[in-house]
């Protein structure tokens, strides 16, 4: 996922104006826009931080699909391969709670079953 798609995807999910987010991270509407619509395709860390500090969204979420980040402080390769290992580590967590959600959801809708087994739902009468 690019980028500007995963800036754009949070700024309307969180009812954000483009004008609004562009003035609370010291950039122009229209720099906003050419970020969001792809035209720039490297956004540096500072605005990628300023960005999730406004949102109050984890920097994170930028990364968790590949998102490349010009690092300009700092070129050491090691750096991306630990991110990216990190950001491994918190999606595999996130697969396992998921798994554990699925198996709780699955043991709800079985007691669910058993307590409106034998029940008829197509009768017009109320139950009292």
């Amino acid at each position: 996922m690019k980028h500007g798609f995963k800036i754009k995807q949070l700024r309307d999910s969180k009812h954000i104006k483009q004008e609004e987010l562009a003035k609370a991270i010291g950039i122009t509407q229209s720099q906003l826009s050419k970020i969001e619509s792809g035209q720039v395709k490297k956004v540096g860390q500072n605005i990628l931080d300023k960005i999730a500090t406004y949102t109050k969204t984890n920097v994170d979420y930028f990364q968790a699909e590949g998102l490349y980040i010009n690092h300009q402080e700092n070129k050491d390769s090691s750096i991306g391969v630990t991110m990216n290992t990190e950001i491994m580590d918190l999606l595999k967590q996130q697969v396992a709670d998921y798994k554990i959600l699925l198996l709780q959801k699955d043991s709800v809708i079985d007691e669910l079953k058993i307590a409106l087994a034998g029940r008829d739902f197509n009768s017009r009468t109320q139950p009292q």
